[in-house]
């Protein structure tokens, strides 16, 4: 693989196939955000005849520069893992000293490199997904949430992002998590939200207005993916996030996206 071009400005051709079949992923707006909210560096590597693509977003982490394909999904634009050859020439490039993408299963030893597994959860058919499918537990949770006249909104404006930020913080906090997202993340993705339809945004909020929960889900071709998620303790009671989730799986099957 050796006729490959690298640019910062995605080519109009993959630009426009991007948008058209609504793969937020692959978008410069996308790229866009995480550049500026991490001071993030996006690299296009292409092959001259426009076969396939691949975005490299490289982060700095400490003395360190580690580069994520297609982050977050790991693939190049046209779905693809990683074969050797695309491996080997990104580390020539020199552009980041690790790369992290989603190896394909059993070729770990091929391409060399380390894989760890992590978990996943899917409704790989969504248009065969009923709500009678969930746990008893989990449907008692959404009556409940419904009958505490917990409100559905997806409206929100720029002053929201700080509020957004302070319960992703607060809960990856509560599980003794990293906080790795910044609140400068935050307001780009609601600017961005407020753009396009593929981002959206759901709120939990009181019959006082008070956000108590939210969930971010990204559509990206016929795939929707829960991207983020957090809620005020003091309203845990109300079951916001359960509520969130089957609003979200909900709208996601009646807007015809195949997977969740």
């Amino acid at each position: 693989m050796t006729n490959i071009d690298i640019t910062q400005t995605l080519p109009d051709v993959w630009c426009e196939r991007a948008r058209c079949n609504k793969e937020l992923f692959n978008q410069p707006g996308w790229h866009g955000l995480l550049n500026s909210a991490f001071a993030a560096q996006t690299y296009y590597c292409c092959h001259n005849n426009k076969q396939d693509i691949l975005a490299l977003t490289v982060f700095k982490i400490g003395p360190f520069r580690i580069g994520y394909v297609g982050f977050p999904l790991g693939a190049t634009f046209s779905g693809h893992f990683i074969s050797r050859s695309w491996l080997r020439y990104i580390k020539d490039t020199s552009l980041c000293d690790v790369v992290r993408f989603k190896a394909e299963p059993g070729s770990n030893s091929e391409i060399d490199s380390s894989c760890t597994t992590l978990p996943e959860t899917a409704i790989p058919d969504l248009s065969a997904w009923q709500a009678d499918q969930l746990p008893s537990s989990v449907r008692r949770n959404i009556r409940k949430a419904e009958r505490s006249n917990i409100k559905l909104d997806s409206m929100l404006d720029s002053h929201h992002s700080v509020r957004l930020f302070d319960l992703y913080k607060s809960t990856i906090r509560r599980h003794d998590g990293q906080v790795r997202y910044t609140e400068r993340y935050f307001s780009d993705l609601l600017k961005l939200a407020n753009e396009t339809p593929c981002i959206k945004i759901l709120t939990a909020k009181t019959q006082s207005d008070l956000l108590a929960a939210f969930l971010v889900v990204i559509d990206h071709g016929d795939t929707c993916f829960y991207l983020h998620g957090a809620f005020d303790p003091k309203y845990a009671n109300y079951r916001p996030s359960d509520f969130l989730f089957f609003n979200a799986i909900c709208e996601a099957k009646t807007s015809g996206m195949l997977r969740f």
